[in-house]
């Protein structure tokens, strides 16, 4: 939001594609730096390393312009007070889903409870002169399927950031250290896709066909890394991982721009909080359903659902290495093929979405979005 009021025209599209390489940056030095860290300090050293990456953000803090809104409204707190609720209810039954059983009633009562929150939060919201989320926003087919790429970018680019270092460690017997150097084939491509995607877009290429290639990239490389074994070498593993590490970089590069093109201007906090909302939302749900559907799989070849929740989180001693790293590696081929139909289904969806008149680029300022028919 900040940066939609704070730069237009050029700089805008410069700004959200500096954003991206910040994003990818961590993304790319990320594993690998931590593994190191594990390596060589122990695990306490990457929550010193974040220290002080928050110290150095807080010392720029103070060169961020102010900007004020010609009207203040005064904050509605019964709408946030009810998406609130509703988010942590959901958030909640599917991170104790596992523990708790999918159809035990704490589990139920907390996802349906949520899902009636947001109707009651939608209800709300239609009648409040100043509402924490104008839901004329969702009528924007394009708005909403901007919002939803990053939903896509969870399943199939963030649960491999999530759970494939599990799997190289436990099935494939690598050190931290090295598995983290093989996730910067991961990584690498979304340190050096965003900028190249905002040069593209600057240059006329079509915003709609690179967000619906990103989104296919992921479907091509989570399906193609079910070529993984334990003991694959880096040849193997590396044409998918950049793949789907570059379908992520080209989407870092301009979704949340393209975004707030569409809105305007007094809308752009509204607008980022919700997207930015899909986007930690969406991870922190999938990321904890994928890994109940890991543990899942591995239990139906398994003797017990306790060594299957070892086994999917790295554990494989207590027994013969061999045949648990075969049920890991089944289950992660079942799991990415998985991912990679969701990735193909949301680049079809959301390609269709964005249909009509062009995207325009992060380099026009944001007018009022156009009424729908």
């Amino acid at each position: 939001a900040i940066l939609a009021t704070a730069f237009d025209g050029a700089a805008r599209t410069r700004a959200f594609a500096a954003m991206g390489s910040a994003a990818g940056f961590g993304l790319a030095v990320g594993p690998t730096l931590s593994g190191w860290l594990v390596g060589g300090l122990g695990w306490r050293a990457t929550f010193a390393l974040h220290a002080a990456m928050l110290a150095l953000a807080l010392l720029g803090a103070g060169s961020v312009p102010e900007s004020r809104a010609a009207e203040r409204p005064r904050m509605d707190v019964p709408g946030a007070l009810l998406f609130v609720a509703a988010l942590s209810a959901l958030v909640l039954g599917a991170v104790q889903g596992p523990q708790w059983g999918w159809t035990g009633p704490a589990v139920l009562g907390l996802l349906g409870g949520g899902v009636v929150l947001l109707a009651v939060f939608g209800a709300v919201q239609t009648r409040r002169t100043a509402p924490l989320l104008d839901l004329t926003l969702l009528r924007d087919r394009r708005f909403l399927a901007l919002c939803l790429v990053p939903v896509v970018t969870t399943f199939g680019f963030v649960t491999l950031l999530t759970y494939l270092p599990t799997y190289l460690v436990g099935a494939g017997g690598m050190s931290a250290v090295r598995a983290g150097t093989v996730m910067l084939l991961l990584t690498g491509p979304v340190l050096a896709a965003p900028p190249l995607a905002g040069a593209l877009v600057t240059r006329g290429v079509s915003p709609r066909a690179l967000i619906g290639l990103s989104l296919l990239l992921f479907a091509v490389g989570d399906g193609w890394l079910t070529v993984i074994e334990p003991g694959s070498s880096t040849w193997t593993v590396a044409p998918p991982l950049l793949l789907a590490g570059l379908g992520a970089g080209l989407s870092f590069g301009i979704n949340d721009g393209l975004a707030m093109s569409l809105v305007a201007p007094d809308r752009a906090g509204m607008a980022a909080g919700f997207l930015n909302t899909m986007r930690l939302g969406s991870e922190a749900i999938v990321i904890t359903v994928f890994g109940a559907v890991l543990v899942s799989l591995v239990g139906a070849r398994v003797p017990s659902r306790a060594l299957a929740e070892r086994v999917a989180a790295g554990d494989l001693g207590g027994g013969d290495h061999a045949r648990l790293a075969a049920a890991f590696t089944d289950a992660l081929h079942l799991a990415l093929w998985g991912l990679a139909a969701v990735s193909a289904v949301g680049a079809v969806a959301i390609y269709a979405a964005l249909a009509g008149p062009r995207l325009r680029s992060a380099t026009a300022p944001a007018t009022a979005p156009a009424a729908e028919p």
